[in-house]
């Protein structure tokens, strides 16, 4: 009998150790569960069609005269007035940056400090993100999204979330494509009525993700 009770209250004790280890287990190393993301609905929201007709040009003076219905442009190098000349001609204007990788030109690039910064991805001055520092990550991505707001921008197009595709990566993007689809979520979570007044743009054409789909 004796031997009996005490095999029941070890059952117990390992249960209740398996149950407090799981959580610990499954959290992230930066400790914040992933929010659910927020619907796009009323007239505000811009739904591009899957056959929408686009144009995008990082560098340069941007050429606009192109019969597009979509401009992809550089969120820090684009000036105001070409978005502000694209909207009065009936075009969206999709705000490109790199949500995964550090480049040292970026006027915010001060803000990533080394803990984050990876290998390098093969363009000067750019080096992989470190993912799994969502808590140090994720205040650097939300400004950017406040500045595509306050641009006017009608869509996000983040960049480089396929670093566990390339040979030349930090180690955590060797692990698995789940924790890039995390911080994709995470950052899709944003408000999504997309209106430029008040909300982050979050309408993406999903580039550099394969993993992942636009919504």
């Amino acid at each position: 009998m004796g031997s009996t009770s005490r095999r029941v209250t070890w059952l117990v004790a390992l249960a209740v150790s398996v149950g407090a280890l799981v959580p610990a287990l499954a959290a992230d190393p930066a400790g914040a569960a992933t929010p659910a993301p927020v619907a796009c609905t009323g007239s505000p929201c811009w739904k591009p069609p899957a056959n929408t007709s686009w144009q995008i040009q990082l560098q340069g003076k941007i050429k606009t005269t192109f019969d597009v219905r979509l401009y992809d442009v550089d969120l820090f190098d684009t000036p105001q007035a070409t978005i502000n000349a694209l909207h009065a001609a009936g075009r969206r204007v999709s705000c490109y940056f790199s949500a995964g990788s550090y480049e040292n030109w970026r006027s915010d690039a001060a803000r990533f400090p080394a803990a984050v910064k990876g290998g390098g991805n093969g363009w000067p001055g750019e080096q992989w993100l470190d993912i799994r520092r969502l808590d140090l990550l994720m205040p650097v991505m939300q400004s950017r999204l406040d500045l595509c707001k306050a641009k006017g921008f009608d869509s996000v197009d983040p960049d480089n979330l396929d670093g566990y595709t390339n040979v030349n990566r930090p180690p955590a993007h060797r692990r698995r494509p789940a924790r890039v689809q995390r911080v994709d979520r995470e950052r899709r979570a944003r408000p999504r009525a997309h209106r430029r007044a008040e909300e982050r743009p979050s309408t993406r054409p999903g580039r550099s993700s394969p993993t992942s789909t636009g919504r």
